[in-house]
């Protein structure tokens, strides 16, 4: 099946080849920028993939350090094809490394090690319901 590519929906800082060219080439002599431009719309990922064909290129967006959640997203007749898939950039590591939730999740074995009769026992002894900062009332059951 025929499926078109709508680099939009992939990145919302998608930029067109043309777009590239303008801010890339802007240090370019005049006579090179033609050709720069040529190259980048050559180098782009097509719009239009036919069924049983196979493309490779380029979606053109902003630079961001460390790393780059992808979603591409194909349209087609009644059906759509979606990949994402996290791309590691030159620059730095990936973001998740760096987060509180990595540092988190590296202090597991900091956690005892309960068996399920202990778990329950521990999770009985907590408060039924959360409550006010006062620690008065209830706000949720």
């Amino acid at each position: 099946m025929d499926h078109w590519l709508l680099p939009i929906a992939d990145d919302p800082d998608y930029y067109c080849p043309d777009e590239v060219a303008l801010v890339a080439g802007k240090d370019l002599p005049e006579s090179r920028r033609a050709a720069n431009t040529k190259l980048l719309r050559r180098k782009a990922l097509p719009f239009f993939s036919a069924a049983h064909s196979g493309h490779d290129g380029y979606i053109n967006a902003i630079l961001k350090r460390g790393n780059r959640i992808i979603d591409v997203r194909q349209s087609g007749n009644l059906e759509a094809v979606r990949m994402c898939f996290s791309v590691l950039l030159p620059t730095e590591g990936f973001e998740y490394v760096k987060s509180a939730l990595h540092r988190l999740y590296a202090r597991v074995n900091e956690l005892p090690d309960l068996t399920a009769l202990q778990l329950h026992e521990r999770l009985r002894g907590l408060p039924c319901c959360t409550t006010t900062s006062s620690g008065t009332g209830e706000v949720f059951r």
